[in-house]
């Protein structure tokens, strides 16, 4: 089973991404959600089995996006990573490269969708 966890700070994305994952997702899966930076945190500290995937806004309460994103690397090496957000032209291509994949609001849920499969299944994204 896939165990995904998405941070968002407006309730809508949550609703959205989850939505587009029970609708075409074909394997088994597992997905928490929050709008808060530190309770995401939290969230991956305690779980007794990795993420597999970790979807975030850059804009959020609690710890910075990127501060997480740090945190992820280290401590969950086999955790893929997606940013999604509509303030990625404020932040440079290193920052947004941090993840493996960068997704700018508002999107096209197709693309999105297949870029969130070949992350899981560990395929190319660019």
């Amino acid at each position: 089973m896939k165990n995904i966890l998405i941070l968002d700070s407006e309730e809508i994305f949550l609703e959205l991404f989850s939505n587009i994952l029970k609708e075409n997702l074909q394997i088994p899966f597992n997905i928490q959600s929050t709008m808060d930076g530190d309770e995401a945190l939290l969230i991956l500290l305690n779980s007794k089995t990795p993420f597999d995937l970790f979807v975030t806004d850059i804009m959020h309460t609690g710890n910075s996006c990127f501060e997480l994103i740090e945190i992820i690397r280290k401590k969950f090496p086999v955790t893929k990573i997606v940013i999604a957000s509509a303030a990625g032209g404020y932040y440079t291509e290193e920052q947004l490269s941090l993840a493996d994949v960068y997704l700018p609001k508002p999107f096209n849920i197709s693309s999105t969708f297949l870029k969130i499969i070949k992350c899981l299944l560990n395929l190319p994204t660019h």
